[in-house]
């Protein structure tokens, strides 16, 4: 294991991963145990992710998803530094202070990937992109960045007992996905959104301006 892999956020896998544990990571802070939990159907991922960390031991299974579990506690404080703290869901804060401004969007993907999905509509023709999260600070300082990088306007709204941020229109949705995973580490994504998006367009469901 490479138990200073979060020491420092100096490179697109890096943020990439953290943003995946901001995601779907816990960090047990008694136990100095981080666990990393995908779905069945995404164990290749998981395999991916401990690969790209050194790490050697096998993923554990439960009845719904596969699990990666790193017990070190140098592992554990830099993730906490970095604000993947203990019961994080409605507390957690964006990290903008530990990640360099050109490596925040792999830090999204990774958070995207795994707290994220696209909702559509067809008879409708709506489509709409959505991200989730406890923490509403969390969600508005993704859409300063969103505004700031690419010009998009999101909406966040409460959602039962968590928040949505909402990408709405077809144009925008395009641009964000397209920025999102230009140039990114895709032998670690499982780019649902994205496949579903283009397929969409290659089926004629939406306009090939999208493309543009």
């Amino acid at each position: 294991l490479n138990d200073k892999f979060f020491e420092i956020i100096d490179n697109p896998a890096k943020a990439q991963v953290l943003g995946m544990f901001f995601a779907d990571g816990y960090n047990n802070r008694k136990h100095f145990s981080v666990v990393l939990s995908l779905q069945i159907c995404d164990k290749e991922y998981l395999e991916k992710i401990n690969n790209i960390l050194e790490y050697d031991r096998p993923l554990t299974r439960d009845k719904n998803c596969y699990r990666l579990v790193i017990t070190r506690q140098k592992v554990s404080d830099d993730l906490d530094k970095l604000g993947c703290v203990q019961a994080k869901s409605f507390i957690v804060q964006f990290p903008i202070n530990h990640i360099p401004e050109h490596l925040i969007k792999y830090f999204l993907l990774g958070f995207f990937e795994g707290n994220g999905n696209l909702y559509c509509n067809k008879k409708r023709n709506y489509y709409s992109l959505d991200i989730h999260s406890g923490s509403k600070n969390f969600l508005e300082e993704i859409k300063s960045i969103l505004k700031k990088s690419i010009n998009i306007d999101c909406t966040i709204k409460p959602r039962r007992k968590i928040y949505r941020l909402r990408i709405a229109s077809q144009h925008n949705i395009f641009n964000f996905l397209n920025w999102m995973y230009q140039d990114c580490l895709k032998v670690m994504l499982k780019m649902k959104c994205m496949k579903y998006f283009l397929k969409q367009i290659a089926d004629g469901n939406l306009k090939k301006k999208y493309l543009n």
